[in-house]
């Protein structure tokens, strides 16, 4: 664990770690505070509970994904009715790059399932990323159904990928699946000639 990162981040960084080896219901707060090279009663200084740190890892796992995206966004020179394209490259990025960030994501909605604040936090995440999406789609030329369903359609096939990619790695190519799925919603979304 890198020094120079404060203790709160550390704690973080470290229960990501834990949740991504050992799943939410395997973790301890002891695990996690000697993986962030810190005592039991410094992580209880920063998360009163476990609860509470498992929140902020789920906050601190969104806010990586929109700060992402939206610089991504911003400095985007793709014409504005292909902008919803960002999404599908960060998913493919994140998978490839970061697939612990996206396993632990969906050990929180299972966990959700049976915890009603963390099932809020995961409905707000998903909440958020569609209307990020819905954002990026020329309005002027779709219907209002397309228009209203058409983020929980891109999502779906953004969250396929990851579960197909954890149960059979070796057999998908992530790269094609992205580029075809990107393919296949720009046909959708795009005017009629």
């Amino acid at each position: 664990m890198d020094d120079d990162v404060s203790p709160r981040s550390r704690i973080i960084l470290a229960a990501i770690e834990t949740i991504a080896d050992r799943t939410i219901g395997g973790t301890r707060m002891r695990e996690i505070a000697k993986r962030a090279g810190l005592g039991l009663g410094h992580v209880h200084y920063y998360f009163s509970s476990q609860s509470d740190l498992l929140l902020a890892v789920l906050d601190h796992i969104w806010d990586i994904f929109a700060e992402e995206r939206d610089g991504r966004l911003e400095n985007s020179d793709l014409e504005e009715s292909r902008r919803y394209g960002v999404f599908f490259d960060q998913q493919r990025r994140i998978l490839e790059d970061r697939a612990d960030l996206l396993a632990v994501r969906l050990d929180y909605s299972v966990q959700g399932t049976s915890d009603k604040i963390i099932e809020a936090k995961i409905q707000g995440g998903y909440a958020e990323w569609r209307a990020r999406i819905a954002e990026q789609i020329e309005k002027g030329v779709l219907s209002a159904e397309t228009l209203r369903i058409a983020p929980d359609l891109c999502i779906a096939i953004m969250e396929g990928a990851v579960l197909q990619y954890f149960n059979e790695p070796e057999s998908m190519d992530v790269e094609a699946y992205f580029r075809v799925a990107k393919e296949m919603v720009a046909a959708h979304l795009s005017p009629p000639r």
